[in-house]
């Protein structure tokens, strides 16, 4: 359920005003928003229409981000950080029942497998090892039921008990599932092919007496990659602002809006700063992350290599992606203290804010697990975030906030070769960008009020919450 708020519903606290917040806000430059969009598709353009890890595109990507921040070398510490990426494509396969092709889809991460006749046995929820106990699953396809643990655990129990594959069932009417094994960091190993299907199919196949066929067609390609990272030379060490965005798109389109639009932001913001020698009471982190698109692998690679002291020296990371959808939302991620990062909430708070300031309305969303705020809040710093939509139906409600068209995608170029620079809309773009140069300045300038940094042992929740890794069902 996505909660909708109108504007003029909130007593305004503590938005910054007459400051350096609102000083960085007046110098976005929708110009340069645009020239920059124009060079990221001109990178995808020589690179069969793509910035996708391991592409032309998006080394080309890397090496324009890295050449802009080093002109202010003066300003900035540039660094990048390389991390290892097993991706994975699924080229073909099937589940049939007497010849006749059954709904399923494909986890990513699934190994090959040539044809394979077995029968299908329920394994429950396929979590625990008493599962599997008294039941005779050596070569045969285990089907469980969605829930109780996640996927990757699923595989790996089947495996271990020789299972030839895996069916994971939904576990709510009506729909299909698909999702992901593994956060593809390399650990791909000890696991079963394995196939989602909706609730009905799902008990067909347990309640079937006939055997079940299946194959898979899976390569798994080792790529390196890298993130790319600046940081104000001046400003406080010990209490520095993250701000992070994606750089990489899906092998399917330029990724203009998913993630140009952050990306850019970012960097247009990184150059402001230093052309304006912006001096702030705090360090300002800006960090380019690869691998989101399969898996969130960059920034959960950087943030899980933190030692205890340079995670402390954190004090929260803002997450921006996909700023500009054309049928576009204000939506705000809803952190909250009692189950994210203590601090989360007040993120939260910053953005409605500001939105009602400025005659926004506004809406929430889940923090769910599907941008890389994700592996930041598993190390117990705060997290917030902004969008305006993906994929999912423009409601109704929705539609009355923000114009555009109910009963439409916030984006119908999600994931798709035509996320080009006509998949932008800049009065939105415009807008975000704002908030965004206002809420650095505003925690730049003062962390006064903030909460205090503490490690505590969020990771075992998180897991829990976050269902997704990336754009894919993790759970």
């Amino acid at each position: 359920m996505r909660l909708v708020y109108w504007c003029w519903s909130l007593a305004l606290a503590s938005v910054t005003l007459g400051s350096l917040a609102e000083e960085l806000e007046a110098k976005v430059n929708v110009g340069d928003l645009r020239l920059k969009a124009e060079h990221l598709f001109h990178i995808a353009s020589l690179s069969n229409n793509t910035r996708a890890i391991g592409s032309i595109g998006h080394e080309g990507t890397l090496h324009y981000i890295t050449r802009l921040l080093r002109e202010h070398q003066g300003f900035y510490d540039i660094s990048s950080q390389t991390f290892n990426v097993t991706f994975n494509s699924i080229r073909d396969y099937q589940v049939s029942v007497d010849g006749q092709a059954v709904n399923a889809s494909a986890f990513y991460y699934s190994p090959a497998t040539g044809n394979v006749t077995a029968r299908a046995v329920a394994v429950e929820l396929g979590c625990e090892e008493n599962d599997y106990i008294d039941i005779d699953i050596k070569g045969c396809l285990a089907v469980a039921q969605r829930g109780g643990c996640t996927f990757e655990r699923k595989a790996q129990l089947a495996k271990s008990f020789d299972a030839a594959g895996l069916v994971i069932y939904n576990s709510v009417p009506g729909e299909g599932l698909e999702g992901t094994l593994t956060r593809g960091n390399g650990e791909v190993g000890g696991l079963v092919p394995t196939f989602g299907m909706s609730l009905e199919d799902g008990l067909k196949l347990v309640n079937s007496v006939s055997e079940v066929s299946f194959f898979m067609d899976s390569a798994f390609e080792k790529i390196v990659t890298r993130n790319i990272i600046a940081e104000t030379k001046t400003g406080d060490h010990d209490n520095i602002v993250l701000l992070g965005s994606h750089l990489d798109s899906v092998e399917a389109g330029p990724g203009i809006n998913d993630n140009g639009s952050g990306s850019i932001t970012l960097l247009h913001l990184a150059q402001t700063l230093a052309e304006n020698n912006i001096q702030t009471e705090n360090s300002i982190r800006l960090i380019w992350f690869s691998a989101e698109e399969v898996g969130l692998i960059g920034s959960s690679f950087y943030a899980d290599s933190l030692t205890e002291k340079e995670n402390l020296k954190i004090r929260l990371m803002l997450d921006y992606d996909m700023l500009a959808l054309p049928n576009y939302a204000f939506e705000i991620y809803e952190g909250d203290d009692l189950v994210d990062p203590v601090g989360s909430q007040q993120i939260k708070n910053k953005y409605l804010e500001w939105y009602a300031l400025h005659g926004f309305n506004y809406t929430f969303i889940p923090m769910d697990g599907r941008l890389d705020y994700v592996g930041f809040a598993q190390q117990s710093i705060p997290v917030g975030g902004i969008a305006t939509g993906a994929e999912k139906l423009k409601l109704l409600e929705e539609m009355e906030m923000f114009g555009g068209v109910a009963n439409e995608s916030f984006d119908q170029c999600y994931h798709q070769a035509c996320d080009n620079l006509q998949n932008l809309n800049y009065n939105a773009w415009e807008t975000n960008s704002k908030l965004i140069f206002n809420t650095l300045g505003s925690y730049a300038e003062s962390l006064s009020g903030f909460p205090a940094r503490h490690l505590v042992a969020t990771k075992s929740l998180a897991d829990l919450r976050y269902i997704y890794r990336g754009d894919e069902l993790f759970i």
